[in-house]
Parts: C-alpha cells; structure tokens; sequence
C-alpha cells in the first residue's frame, strides 16, 4: 500500500511560446484517513508503508511528531539513530537523482552500476555509530569518482562561479555533463527567478504551522505568509557564498538549483547531516489542546508531520510534504514557463521535464500540452 499519485503539468502553447501553465497535483495524501484511530505505535508502525520514497524520513517525522504529542514510544529508534537512517537516505536519493534523473533530462546515459552500490550501502542494516566512518569513506569515495571526478573536499573548496566553470571545463562526470548542458544556455528554465523561500528555522515553521496544518485544504495547498514557498537544496543553500553570486546574477534557474543539490550532497558527505534537520517541538492549537510537530529536512525539501492524540489514539493527523510546497499552483514551475518562447512542442516538453527535474517532486510528472 503506497500513497502514489501524480503532478500533472498542463500547457497552452500557441506555436511560438507558452500562454498558460497549469499544476495539478493528483494526490491522495490518504494520511489522515489511514493514521486517525489508530495507537501512536500502529500509526508510526505503518508509516513506511505508505510512501514509496523517503520512508525514513516520513518515519523520523511521524516519530517526533507523535512524541511530541505525548505518545510513549518505548521501541522507537534513538534520536541520533534516526539521524543517520536521514542521513543515508537522503545520500541515497542524490546518488539517484544525480547519476540518473538529471544525466536522462538532459539526454545523457546515466550511471546504473555507482547508484546501485550507494544503495546497497545505504540500504543495509543499522550502522553502529563505531562504523560510520567507514561508510562515510566509501559513500565519499563512489561520490568522487562518479559525481565530482575529484575528492569531495577538493569539490567543495570551489567557491566561485569561475571555479564552477574550471571544473565543468574539465570533468566528465555525468552531473558534470549535465551542468554543462544547462550552465551557458542565456535561455536555461528559470532564468531570472527570484524565489520565495520557505525558512531554513525549522522551529519556526512548526510554530507558525501548527494551527494551519490542522486544515483540511492545507496540506495540498501550503502557503507561508500567503504565498508559495521554496524548500529544498536550494533553499537551504542560498546563503553560501557561490549560490548567493549565482542568485544574483541569473536567478534560480535549473542550472542553479543542479548546482545547490550538488554542493549539499559534497556538504552531507563530508560533514554529515546538520543536526537541526531532524526536530521535534510540542505546540498548543488555537483551541488549546496539545499537538506535536515532527520536521525533517529530505533531499527535496521540508517534510511535516504533526500529530494530535485524545484516549490514547490519533485523532488529528497531517502530512505536508515539500512537493506540494515546490509545485504550487502559483509556483517556480509556473514562473519558469509562463510566456516562455518556445519553437517547437517537443522543446516546451524537453524545458517543463528539466523545471520539474529541478524541483524533484516524490510523485510522477505527467506533461499534457494543448495548441491554443
């Protein structure tokens, strides 16, 4: 049982440029409906069942959200256990979307034999804290021989846009490729936005959420102070000074957002995952009555989970998840192909692919195009 769906992105194109772009995000979010009744342990229990991706994330936030709600969780992993199965997951998703999703939008071969041992690593069972340098090294290790074609550290020491375009100039990589492909493109997806960015405090975001969460709209239509929101890679890389530059001088484009992914991916390796990625906080309702909130920084963005308990069960339970924050119907996709001239129908499709690419929804992407 798994709570599949998918992004429908609709355009009106007139022959010469896009007049409308549409986001319909065809999704369940079957949560409530499933989790309301149940114990804390049964709900958190049955979690990892019902996403295909990020299960460990979406596990880690049920659990602090649950606790912090005032479940007793006697058999639930240790708060620094669930750290590093975020932290191997989130690897894992970028040596996915790295070697394989972005090489294949941009019409290169990807790279099925490095992804495939990242996995088994990330994937096997609990690392003993007294292993986990060892599995930092050879996650590292694939990592620069596929992705930066150089040591990790060697990589996140470039700090300039120059040092960005030394590197593509010379490596072979398939992100390198990729890069490439969109770094000089005057017309690269996204060009000149300038984002609304969804902040990086976690505990803020509960705080201000919490009440807001509880609604039954809001969980497919997230807004913060009013309006769409980014989160993910990019968002949470914005300050560094090589992203700050980039933002800049040519907006979040997909060349932009490939590059923010690959620095927090070289960050994650080398220094591990932050510890203010995974947080918990109790909060009061507008009515009073307690609620938890479990935040979990994934590979594309801010998950939410937030739980309420009454004798004993889940009565009210939510789930926002950073796709539903990236591909608002207002959105950086919508910004980034609206009115954008396009000549041919397979170039409209090619350029909404690399958008949806670099806002990494967790669901499938389907493209309608109609000639107005």
């Amino acid at each position: 049982m798994s709570l599949e769906g998918e992004i429908r992105v609709r355009l009106l194109w007139d022959g010469h440029r896009i007049e409308r772009v549409t986001v319909v995000a065809a999704r369940p979010l079957a949560a409530p409906r499933l989790l309301n009744g149940r114990t804390p342990a049964a709900a958190l229990a049955l979690v990892p069942a019902l996403y295909a991706l990020c299960g460990r994330a979406q596990s880690a936030a049920a659990q602090l959200a649950l606790q912090h709600a005032g479940a007793q969780l006697p058999d639930a992993p240790a708060p620094e256990t669930l750290r590093r199965a975020v932290w191997l997951e989130t690897l894992g998703e970028y040596f996915w979307r790295l070697l394989l999703d972005w090489p294949e939008v941009c019409g290169l071969p990807g790279k099925l034999e490095p992804v495939a041992s990242a996995r088994r690593l990330v994937q096997g069972p609990p690392t003993p804290p007294e292993n986990a340098a060892a599995l930092s090294t050879a996650l590292a290790t694939l990592a620069a021989e596929h992705v930066f074609g150089e040591a990790v550290q060697d990589w996140l020491a470039r700090s300039s846009p120059a040092d960005i375009a030394a590197w593509l100039a010379s490596a072979d990589t398939a992100p390198a490729l990729a890069l490439r492909r969109l770094w000089d493109d005057p017309a690269c997806p996204g060009r000149g936005d300038r984002p609304r960015w969804l902040p990086s405090d976690a505990a803020a975001v509960c705080g201000a959420l919490a009440d807001p969460m509880a609604a039954p709209d809001f969980a497919r239509e997230p807004r913060w102070a009013g309006a769409d929101a980014d989160t993910g890679a990019l968002a949470r890389q914005r300050h560094a000074p090589l992203l700050a530059s980039l933002l800049d001088e040519r907006g979040a484009d997909a060349a932009v957002r490939l590059l923010a992914r690959l620095r927090e991916f070289a960050g994650l390796l080398v220094e591990g995952l932050p510890p203010e990625w995974v947080h918990g906080q109790a909060a009061r309702t507008a009515d009073g009555t307690p609620a938890g909130i479990g935040a979990v920084q994934t590979a594309r963005g801010l998950l939410l989970h937030r739980a309420r308990l009454a004798q004993g069960v889940v009565v009210d339970y939510a789930v926002v998840a950073p796709t539903e924050w990236n591909f608002a119907a207002d959105g950086a996709l919508v910004r980034a192909l609206m009115h954008r001239a396009v000549a041919s129908e397979s170039q409209a499709r090619v350029d909404t692919r690399l958008m949806v690419q670099a806002l990494d929804p967790c669901v499938a992407c389907k493209v309608e195009l109609a000639h107005a």
